[in-house]
């Protein structure tokens, strides 16, 4: 099996079926490790997309530590290129002309990969135009003759000035427009770009998945593998550090999660059991402001400033605890072993594992326990609204990747298992 980290770069309808290859969701700190750790291991991981705003990063070391154990690393197109560029003298191979760039110094800026994309049951499709596809995009004009070398390198460096969120052909060209730029380049660039368009990442996306048929091997490490602390919680190898749950407390941990009230309550103390802080993420103090909200049912100004009001709280004491909530943001997930122990502090660890029984027991005896909803023809859209509307009352998160990974689950996949093992056995008792 070869794992492949895909998003945006390469849509659902353009992955190869039957090759062998396992489409994961965009890679996020950790997602390697597990992957190493939980077998069975696979013959190559490629990186295509990554999570780096709102969600840790995937760390260099887990790249590393599956280079020692064998197991060729590729990259392109988006965070696969940046690492790729970033090790391939320790042997990650990278693929595509975006790898080359960051290789040889040509781009520097992270953010030139970066996109806004929708949401995971939709295939992460693009909302916004990554920079890598406008330069490729208007070279190729330049070249042809719909622009002089003088308006390519104006709507470059508009459109590097743009934030990446934000960046479209339309705003480009917009800013292009009110910065002077001749109209008739900017009219002849807008009639051509409908068939003209590069999309770089998806060309590299796909020039990977060539290189997949037949995967090299890494050169052997000419470098020493160095485990750390630190490192061996994050891949959860660190023998007392973070012991891998049994399969009982797997499956109370999984109802622990369904419970996201019970796992915010529990979820700050198991923190504080880490001895080591993470990188605070750059859009970290809005992740916490709107789960906050979300969290405290304050859907609009009037209900926030009757909570304030009721807390003896002013707008500038709000905002502490927006800070307070950002600072958790920053810290690793709680380790199972301590959200386990805070389970059994708070009493509930019996009462989640004889529920937990009943569930297993009853779905293995119908052959349906932790399915997916594809098998159960169920779709996930449904399991969604089913859970967070009906079970919880509230709105479908719009970030349910990051949802799903702040409460603990290894992404929306997993989250859909838990949810189809819930919503079955919820049925059989109805």
């Amino acid at each position: 099996m070869i794992a492949v980290f895909a998003g945006p770069s390469l849509p659902p309808a353009e992955r190869p079926a039957g090759e062998g290859m396992r489409f994961l969701p965009p890679v996020a700190q950790g997602d390697v490790a597990r992957l190493l750790r939980r077998g069975p291991r696979p013959a190559a991981i490629a990186i295509l997309d990554g999570f780096f705003e709102g969600e840790p990063a995937v760390l260099h070391k887990e790249i590393l530590w599956a280079l020692a154990e064998g197991v060729p690393v590729l990259g392109a197109a988006s965070m696969g290129a940046l690492r790729a560029a970033e090790l391939h003298g320790h042997g990650m191979i990278g693929v595509g002309e975006i790898f080359a760039a960051y290789r040889d110094g040509v781009l520097v800026d992270d953010d030139e990969v970066a996109v806004l994309h929708g949401p995971a049951e939709a295939g992460y499709p693009p909302a916004s135009e990554a920079m890598v596809n406008i330069r490729a995009t208007l070279e190729v004009a330049c070249r042809r003759g719909i622009l002089d070398a003088a308006g390519r390198d104006a709507l470059i460096e508009i459109g590097r000035r743009i934030f990446y969120k934000e960046r479209s052909w339309r705003r480009l060209l917009a800013a292009a427009d009110e910065a002077g730029v001749e109209a008739a380049s900017l009219e002849a660039l807008a009639a051509w770009l409908p068939e003209g368009r590069i999309d770089r990442k998806r060309e590299d996306a796909r020039a990977l998945l060539a290189v997949l048929r037949d995967p090299p091997s890494p050169p052997a490490p000419a470098w020493h593998f160095e485990w750390t602390g630190i490192f061996a919680r994050i891949a959860g190898t660190g023998g007392e550090a973070e012991e891998t749950p049994s399969e009982e407390e797997a499956a109370v941990l999984d109802e622990l999660r369904l419970d996201p009230d019970l796992y915010e309550r529990l979820r700050p103390r198991a923190l504080l059991a880490r001895p080591e802080a993470g990188e605070g993420a750059p859009d970290a103090a809005a992740r916490a402001r709107a789960r906050l909200l979300e969290r405290l049912d304050l859907p609009d100004r009037r209900a926030r400033e009757r909570w304030m009001a009721a807390n003896g709280l002013d707008a500038a004491g709000f905002e502490a605890l927006v800070e307070r909530e950002a600072r958790l943001e920053g810290l690793p997930p709680p380790a199972p072993r301590e959200l386990l122990a805070e389970l059994r502090l708070e009493g509930a660890y019996s009462r989640l594992r004889a529920r937990a029984r009943r569930k297993r027991e009853a779905l293995e005896a119908r052959g349906l326990w932790n399915g997916t909803p594809e098998r159960a023809g169920i779709a996930p859209a449904f399991l969604w609204l089913w859970y967070f509307e009906r079970r919880l009352g509230r709105s479908v998160p719009e970030d349910l990747e990051g949802w799903a990974r702040h409460h603990g689950f290894a992404g929306t996949e997993d989250f859909a298992r838990v949810l189809l093992n819930e919503r079955l056995y919820s049925g059989m008792n109805e």
